[in-house]
């Protein structure tokens, strides 16, 4: 049949004839192939509706029918519909075109279909004419995915992230789905193509990152896997450092942990470690190793290290060791733990504020087989809780439970005498006592009132202690008045915290507080030490 302004595209060896123009000025449906292989002209499926002057192009073996008179010389349609030579079927409710024009060129190249200027009048002497460039593409764009992770090793305790980057131009659009381990799906927004996916702190061990990518206008769907290992953080377990007098026993050997990240603590932390020391009771001036005699600690995120300490005998000649504050405090020599300051040689343990456990010890661990001790102190606004002189044999770090606790309750291994400011178990608003392994400091008490001793006065009070012959006497007196009250309590001390051990004091407050300080501390102990 003749016919002119028909759209000529090829599939294969096929050239397709379709639409037209006919002599009676009516567009048409035919569709016509010609097998330039065989030569001969086959007739096809009929287009959905009379088409003439459009534009016309192949991707794989779908022919695009775009644009075009739909009858005789009408106004041009902006509609598209699609050939596929497989089925020999039309099929429409394509995307249309941006603007629908007649007498196009067409080209197809890298997957795209190109439709070239055209003109909006069938008259090809009427109308305008433009020079856009229409551009449909049939089928997305490939896209990779490329997964950074930083840092490129990650341990335990260290933030994550992963940068994902996706591949073409211009830049993909859109978001990514993520999930870690298989939990729950999250999205992150792509920039210019990437986007950073911020994981938490993930326990040590294996873990597997699965990303996809939806497309987009002009990119297809895409995934990527990543599986990376979080290594175990170090922890350290370091045998702490001593020294005693030649003739005294070893005091308990302890470690402390150090390397614990992400808010952990000891509680992450099982098995055992034990420690041995080479120096014995005859052993002579000098230093000795303190070495882990097993290493059996165990945590689900950390690896250890044991790291020795050193034990220090010092000489024979002088078995009678001392600690001398009574000038005032300062810094050296203490281990202020829990917010416990030196300020204008005062020793202040607690400093108002409420729910405060405070301590501080002597560094380094001393004879207590016979000791005498005598120290000072100030309770300032006193309304609560109180402090305690305490005999520790962990380390000089320890810090107990704040409030009625008074900074000393559930300190184990440890002997401690009180001056009470509140009344928490029927003991009174003045009370002394003394108590083992850190116990909740209440009761059994005295109470100082009948004595005359009102902590809550502002007064400076003076303490004596004294251990000997396993009896241990503490006596508290008022500066200002000179009331005193004594307690006597019998009991080997050696049993509850060994021949040597830390020596200090501990303070608490609650919902009430109180400033409390020590103005002076002397102590001596030890087998050349008489008690007094």
């Amino acid at each position: 049949m003749g016919k002119s302004q028909s759209a000529l595209g090829a599939f294969g060896s096929v050239i397709v004839s379709a639409g037209g123009l006919l002599n009676s000025g009516f567009a048409t449906t035919d569709n016509e192939g010609y097998d330039i292989t065989k030569n001969t002209w086959t007739e096809l499926a009929p287009l959905l509706s009379p088409r003439h002057a459009g534009c016309f192009e192949a991707y794989g073996n779908t022919l695009y029918f775009a644009g075009g008179h739909s009858i005789g010389n009408g106004d041009p349609v902006a509609t598209m519909d699609a050939y596929d030579a497989a089925s020999n079927l039309w099929t429409t409710g394509l995307p249309e075109m941006p603007y629908g024009l007649v007498n196009l060129a067409s080209a197809s190249l890298s997957g795209r279909l190109y439709c070239f200027g055209g003109n909006d009048a069938g008259d090809p002497g009427a109308g305008n004419s433009y020079n856009f460039v229409q551009i449909y593409q049939p089928a997305s764009d490939s896209t990779a995915i490329t997964l950074t992770p930083s840092p490129s090793s990650v341990t335990y305790g260290q933030a994550l992230s992963v940068k994902a980057s996706l591949s073409g131009s211009p830049a993909p659009t859109g978001s990514l789905t993520y999930t870690l381990d298989g939990g729950t799906a999250r999205t992150a927004t792509l920039s210019s193509g990437s986007a950073t996916l911020d994981l938490e702190i993930l326990a040590a061990g294996s873990h597997a990152l699965a990303v996809t990518y939806a497309g987009d206008s002009i990119y297809g769907s895409a995934s990527k896997s990543l599986s990376f290992t979080v290594s175990k953080a170090l922890l350290s377990a370091t045998a702490v450092s001593f020294s005693r007098p030649y003739g005294t026993a070893n005091p308990m050997l302890t470690y402390a942990l150090s390397g614990f990240v992400n808010g952990d603590t000891s509680a992450v932390v099982s098995g055992s470690a034990t420690l041995t020391a080479t120096a014995t009771l005859t052993s002579p001036a000098g230093t000795y190793p303190i070495t882990f005699a097993t290493e059996s600690l165990t945590a689900a995120n950390y690896t250890f290290t044991y790291v020795p300490g050193t034990l220090t005998v010092t000489s024979g000649s002088n078995q009678c060791q001392t600690i001398d504050y009574s000038k005032g405090f300062t810094t050296a020599g203490l281990s202020l733990n829990g917010g416990a300051t030196v300020t204008n040689k005062l020793l202040q343990l607690t400093d108002g504020g409420f729910y405060e456990a405070r301590s501080a010890f002597y560094s380094t661990a001393v004879p207590v087989t016979n000791f005498t001790t005598d120290f000072t102190f100030q309770l300032i606004y006193p309304l609560a809780d109180g402090i305690t002189f305490t005999i520790q044999s962990n380390n000089p770090h320890e810090v107990g439970q704040a409030g009625g606790g008074l900074g000393y309750a559930g300190i184990p291994h440890s002997v401690a005498v009180k001056a009470d400011l509140f009344d928490n178990n029927g003991e009174g608003f003045d009370s002394t006592g003394a108590y083992l392994n850190g116990a909740y400091p209440s009761t059994p008490a005295i109470n100082l009132l009948p004595a005359g001793i009102n902590l809550h006065s502002g007064h400076i009070f003076a303490v004596h202690v004294a251990y000997s012959n396993d009896v241990t006497t503490a006596t508290i007196t008022d500066t200002v008045t000179s009331q005193s009250s004594s307690i006597t309590v019998p009991g080997d001390l050696s049993k509850v915290v060994g021949d040597t051990a830390y020596v200090g004091f501990t303070g608490g407050t609650g919902t009430l507080t109180a400033v409390q300080n020590i103005l002076t501390w002397s102590y001596s102990g030890g087998s050349g030490c008489s008690a007094k």
